[in-house]
């Protein structure tokens, strides 16, 4: 049967290829993205297009992905940092003790000392807010006080 359409199908490249092709690509594609300095070179990288790799990134799913690699190599380098923790605060510890430091030297030793301190506490605080969040979310709506109507609405009682 003859129709008036022009077949277009052997002109047209499909979207995304195969489903492991494409998983593989972004794949190659979020290496290259932590590793370039910026999205046209990693792009090139991982031999894809760079309007591809654009339009990729502003995908939910890809934002996740990369979100999640970025966290893990961050993870990796702190976990790296962390090795180096106890020496460095000995060094800082022998400076803010030795009497030939400079006042100056003790003042910028001592300064990174309590900003570390106070870094640390406040990420336990970050923690311990966050653990309490995730426990809150595990009540059910009625051991928070909700009436029916506000569980609706997602309120409060006295927010408008």
């Amino acid at each position: 049967m003859h129709t008036d359409k022009p077949n277009n199908t052997a002109t047209e490249t499909p979207k995304e290829g195969p489903p492991a092709s494409r998983q593989s690509r972004r794949q190659r594609a979020i290496v290259a993205l932590l590793e370039q300095a910026t999205v046209e070179r990693a792009a090139q990288a991982a031999d894809v297009h760079a309007s591809t790799l654009w339009r990729w990134m502003k995908e939910p799913t890809f934002q996740r992905e990369l979100r999640q690699a970025q966290q893990q190599v961050f993870s990796q380098a702190m976990r790296r940092l962390q090795q180096g923790a106890q020496p460095a605060v000995l060094v800082l510890l022998r400076v803010l003790a030795n009497a030939e430091t400079s006042e100056s030297g003790k003042i910028r030793a001592a300064r990174c000392v309590l900003d570390q301190g106070r870094k640390h506490r406040e990420l336990e605080e970050l923690e311990d807010l966050q653990e309490r969040v995730a426990a809150m979310e595990l009540i059910p709506r009625e051991g928070r006080g909700l009436s029916p109507q506000q569980e609706k609405s997602g309120s409060r009682k006295g927010r408008s």
